[in-house]
């Protein structure tokens, strides 16, 4: 793989110059913020800076600290991790881990029968989204070297900071998304440069009926069972704290670790888990969530009854400044029983991040591709948007997925045999 250099005469890229970037290895050790590095807030002003973004296929060494510079990096991802490549390849994809020579990590995929890219929640955001748009660019003129039709970059950025533009002028254009919501709804703990508001504040800020559910959960003796490997506060990794709200899990304890993952994915909703070919099955389930739960950028709680066993359960993502809602589950028997098990578990999460010095607890989307827009009473998610606007969270327009044509005939024949492979059911949309 050749280098690619965006910036320089014969580039084509937009023209405001990039910030110069902190290469401080892992960054999430530090929660504040750099001046216009928050995302949030549309009035920030980045920095700019007329230095080249320079991109290559990542070394042996670039490798060995990935996860530092791709996942705990202030706004960093799971999907952008070694963990998901590795799982990845073991459904027959393909990554191409690019490398910039400041220090910045962004993970392609490929998918059976679609040869097309995809750089999941990728780029991660950055303060300026010149420099955002350049890196994107120079990922699809490493990839078109190696024959890559097309790149899809999906990077969760506010729609506020004005990248849409900038990756239009790097020859993107918006499509669909490949994650089930373009959007998504943010509790936000705190300030950039203050984020641990104290548990007390966050409680009382939700819903009355949501407080009312969660002290109802306590009452009927729901305990929480934690399967995590990381923890420990964000500026101290190695000070792990065991809330005494929790039930541990131990995660070095195999047959234990196993046993709660089938649990929490028979309860998944079906019609839910298999919109991701990733994980539709039982045993690709487990083989991802012990490669993200040894990593410590996964975690699992389950509500469980002395006599009835467990009751529901959730999973997080530990990435960047958040901890990002990534699966629910429940026993349908038992709903009306336990009305409040989920938003108890919920409540546990936003205690870990609070605990680990997080700014941000993310609840995910409630949006579809057809309806890109907070939903109304009557919309079929509506439910889903109550239920998160009762924690404090609130709606965030992200940018969405953008895809640059290097091959066009190519891309086509691509898209074709994707579309004739899912014709006849062997392959399904996924991450």
């Amino acid at each position: 793989m050749t280098e690619f250099v965006a910036g320089e005469p014969g580039f084509e890229s937009s023209p405001h110059g990039p910030p110069s970037v902190d290469d401080g290895g892992d960054v999430a050790r530090a929660p504040a913020q750099q001046p216009g590095a928050d995302l949030d807030d549309p009035s920030s002003e980045p920095s700019a800076a007329d230095v080249p973004v320079r991109g290559h296929v990542a070394t042996a060494e670039e490798l060995e600290d990935w996860d530092s510079h791709a996942v705990a990096s202030l706004n960093g991802h799971v999907f952008q991790s070694r963990a998901w490549a590795d799982f990845r390849a073991t459904q027959g994809g393909q990554a191409w881990h690019i490398a910039f020579d400041d220090g910045f990590r962004l993970l392609a995929l490929g998918r059976p029968g679609n040869a097309a890219a995809y750089a999941s929640r990728g780029p991660v955001p950055e303060a300026d989204p010149a420099r955002t748009a350049a890196r994107a660019a120079v990922a699809a003129e490493l990839l078109a070297a190696e024959g890559v039709p097309a790149l899809t970059v999906d990077g969760e950025t506010p729609a506020a900071s004005g990248l849409a533009p900038h990756l239009a002028a790097a020859g993107f254009a918006r499509v669909d998304e490949e994650q089930p919501s373009r959007h998504r709804m943010d509790v936000r703990l705190g300030p950039a440069d203050a984020p641990n508001s104290d548990e007390k504040t966050i409680f009382n800020s939700f819903g009355s009926q949501t407080r009312h559910l969660i002290r109802q959960a306590d009452r009927h003796g729901l305990k929480v069972a934690r399967l995590d490997a990381g923890g420990g506060r964000i500026e101290d990794d190695d000070a792990a704290t065991e809330l005494e709200e929790f039930e541990r899990v131990d995660p070095a304890d195999p047959a234990a670790a196993e046993e709660m993952i089938r649990r929490v994915y028979g309860m998944l909703d079906p019609s839910v888990h298999r919109r991701s070919a990733a994980l539709a099955s039982e045993e690709a389930f487990l083989d991802w969530s012990r490669r993200g739960i040894a990593a410590g950028h996964v975690l699992y709680l389950q509500a469980q009854h002395p006599e009835d066993g467990p009751i529901a359960a959730v999973g997080f993502y530990r990435h960047g400044h958040r901890l990002t809602f990534s699966l629910v589950g429940a026993r349908p028997e038992l709903r009306r029983k336990y009305p409040g098990s989920v938003r108890l578990l919920v409540w546990r999460g936003i205690q870990i991040a609070l605990d680990e010095r997080r700014s941000t607890v993310d609840l995910g989307g409630v949006d579809t591709a057809a309806l890109r827009r907070p939903p109304d009473k009557g919309d079929p998610t509506y439910g889903a948007f109550q239920f998160r606007e009762s924690f404090g969270a609130r709606w965030v327009e992200l940018t969405g997925a953008h895809r640059k044509t290097m091959h066009p005939l190519r891309n086509n024949v691509g898209r074709v045999a994707a579309a004739a492979l899912r014709r006849l059911g062997r392959l399904t949309p996924g991450r």
